[in-house]
């Protein structure tokens, strides 16, 4: 099997892929790969069978990322909790293998990251697991009662009831009069003037809140913000404990 490269920030058949494989999911779209290379230069690709101009039927999506802490490498894809492979076949992956390893050896990469929730060792494509990590998944169908039940006690459900006797409220978003009651609350208005003197981090296709914040009605007072801004072309996020 030949291996082709495609950029997925341009070429509209990788979103046709995302849209109809069931194995896809928000980190395979175009919103996050975009995010990514706009806010950390990181340079998204994709491997897939399909020649130019064919519906593509399977795709790898990596990052290459480099770091002079951590060097050279290709992840899939960074910051993603998980990142399955676009194959319909697991067996198809050792051509995809061979081509990662052949790279990796020719740019003098450490190594090829990827992120399956399902293994894929095993399967005679040479991959061995580096790390293993919980998954957790909440079914949100359930009323918000049986999602409560079904909370842990200490952990979760003490902490809600005590969010409701303190009338804790939670609002996010981008709007100037959002900002300005920050900046009011927050202790020296550090959050106002740091909003005001930056701009929001986002994309066409993903819309990430510009800051938010949770705050107690019946005190008036701010007990927690947390803002995300660009600055000099990259992304940071700002969290404070404010007031107690």
């Amino acid at each position: 099997m030949k291996i082709h490269i495609l950029n997925p920030l341009s070429d509209r058949r990788w979103d046709e892929l995302v849209a109809r494989h069931p194995k896809a999911s928000v980190f395979h779209q175009r919103g996050w790969l975009e995010s990514l290379a706009r806010t950390y230069g990181y340079e998204p690709f994709v491997l897939t069978s399909a020649p130019a101009g064919e519906p593509l039927e399977n795709g790898l999506v990596l990052c290459r990322v480099s770091s002079w802490i951590t060097g050279s490498r290709l992840v899939s894809v960074p910051f993603a909790d998980h990142c399955e492979p676009l194959f319909n076949d697991l067996r198809e992956s050792q051509d995809f293998m061979n081509w990662l390893r052949a790279e990796c050896d020719l740019q003098q990469r450490r190594y090829a990251e990827l992120r399956p929730l399902l293994g894929v060792e095993g399967t005679g494509n040479g991959l061995q697991p580096s790390r293993s990590y919980w998954f957790h998944e909440l079914d949100l169908k359930p009323s918000l009662e049986q999602i409560f039940r079904g909370l842990h006690k200490n952990s979760f459900r003490r902490k809600i009831q005590r969010a409701e006797r303190e009338r804790l409220s939670y609002e996010a978003g981008r709007s100037e009069k959002l900002v300005d009651e920050l900046g009011t609350n927050c202790r020296s208005g550090w959050l106002g003037k740091t909003v005001f003197r930056s701009r929001p981090c986002s994309t066409s296709n993903i819309d990430r809140p510009w800051f938010t914040n949770m705050g107690a009605p019946t005190k008036g007072t701010t007990v927690s913000a947390v803002c995300r801004f660009c600055s000099g072309g990259s992304s940071k996020k700002v969290r404070r404990q404010v007031q107690k």
